[in-house]
């Protein structure tokens, strides 16, 4: 086990190579729970940052943190995942350079050599050297003169790495980092969040239900949306009286949940998944979903099979959602703008919870006498 020290950061430099390396060996986690998904960079981005290595610019710095857990040490990247990544997918010739980067033409030493192959040498015994330009438009890795392969392999970046870090230390570097980005609600939500929880919402987020049986954008997966619509379901199945904004329901998790609730959340994404049909799948959106999965917790209290809440949904998008319950119908509170207050999220429950009830009153008083 590394020893604690007093000294919090320092200063390193990695070169390409040995990214690449430590991606290979899975030296270098780029997952931490508490950090937001990157946006994936365009061709155009890509090539850029290999013109700008090939050229021997500088970048911007990548950000570590070393955090030792159970003797093992593991090093988290705060800042730079697109930069490392880029480099390590160009280095395995999956992307091109695209031709729209911004200075292709790359200038570059070599030895001379004669029309028979041979080296040139000068009146002084050592090879002549002359300067040649490759145009990387187009070009993998593997289409590289061997002198701009090493010039990219051996190229630096400047890190500052963070040591001894906490999961506390990691959420706050994490926040600091990001202080000068624009974040989504949602991602700002997961930095209340805390590590661990984070950890489970994420692996709920990647459960197929949320790939097979909703309608949602794939851009809600890099922003942080479906995070946070797991966690608005959550909130809405087990602690709807304290619903709130999505930082705020955020931090009220991390103090007064247990792993407990998040477990029976990832138990009803698994049992929807099984019932959900292409025709409910509309019902299941960034903007509806939490309702459905609150519904769903009430529904599991009846007793009843769990192909029989995909019939209430069915019957609800034929005609039950215009049904008045207590002088209003669904329609009509769905017509109010801001859909996610909580005076609006309640009255929505509890209307479907009355519809639900109704539809099966007479399922229920069978089931109870069987």
């Amino acid at each position: 086990m590394l020893e604690h020290t007093i000294e919090k950061s320092k200063t390193k430099q990695y070169s390409v190579q040995s990214i690449i390396g430590k991606i290979d060996g899975f030296g270098f986690r780029f997952d931490n729970a508490t950090q937001r998904e990157s946006g994936q960079w365009s061709p155009k981005t890509k090539g850029n940052l290999i013109s700008d290595i090939l050229q021997g610019n500088p970048v911007p710095n990548l950000t570590f943190a070393e955090q030792v857990i159970n003797g093992i040490v593991i090093t988290w990247n705060l800042d730079g995942k697109q930069r490392c990544t880029t480099a390590y997918e160009f280095y395995n010739n999956q992307f091109r350079i695209s031709r729209a980067v911004r200075r292709y033409a790359i200038e570059y030493q070599t030895i001379a050599k004669d029309k028979g192959g041979d080296i040139v040498l000068g009146s002084d015994g050592f090879p002549t050297m002359e300067k040649k330009t490759f145009d990387i438009r187009n070009k993998r890795f593997r289409d590289l003169p061997r002198e701009l392969q090493e010039r990219f392999l051996e190229y630096t970046f400047d890190c500052t790495l963070y040591l001894n870090c906490t999961d506390e230390d990691i959420e706050y570097h994490v926040q600091r980092y990001n202080d000068g980005k624009p974040m989504t609600l949602a991602q700002k939500g997961m930095g209340s969040l805390g590590t661990k929880y984070s950890a489970i919402v994420k692996r709920i987020a990647d459960m197929p239900f949320f790939k097979d049986c909703g309608d949602y954008r794939m851009s809600e997966y890099r922003n942080g949306t479906i995070d946070k619509t797991v966690i608005e379901g959550i909130m809405a199945s087990s602690y709807r009286e304290n619903w709130g904004k999505n930082d705020v329901m955020c931090a009220f998790l991390k103090e007064n949940a247990s792993e407990a609730d998040f477990e029976r959340f990832a138990d009803i994404i698994d049992r929807l998944e099984e019932i959900i049909t292409e025709s409910l799948s509309e019902l299941f959106n960034s903007r509806d979903s939490f309702i459905w999965f609150a519904l769903f917790a009430e529904f599991d209290k009846m007793g009843l099979d769990d192909s029989q809440f995909a019939e209430f949904l069915t019957a609800f998008q034929e005609s039950l959602h215009s049904k008045e319950i207590g002088g209003t119908t669904y329609d009509e509170i769905n017509a109010f703008r801001n859909t996610k207050d909580k005076k609006i999220v309640i009255s929505k429950l509890d209307l479907l919870t009355g519809l639900m009830d109704e539809y099966f009153k007479e399922s229920v008083e069978e089931a109870r006498c069987a």
